[in-house]
């Protein structure tokens, strides 16, 4: 059974490894106190050090979930 959440953010993520620690501040900073959340990050083949920036944030904190595409697929 899956757990429910109130708001899902999907965020794509292309060698953004410098801001990602931001960005899930921020989005955490933005959110109402007492509402159920997740980041999905979409990572879209990154060839820099994203993903391990991500594996990072989910061992701190439970509502990061990663997708990781093997290449870049582009907005199509």
């Amino acid at each position: 059974m899956s757990k429910h959440v109130d708001i899902s953010i999907v965020v794509p993520v292309f060698n953004e490894e410098e801001s990602l620690t931001q960005l899930y501040d921020e989005i955490s900073n933005a959110v109402l106190p007492g509402c159920d959340w997740e980041v999905i990050f979409i990572d879209d083949g990154s060839t820099d050090h994203s993903a391990e920036v991500i594996k990072g944030l989910i061992k701190r904190y439970s509502n990061i979930i990663l997708l990781q595409l093997y290449r870049n697929f582009g907005k199509a």
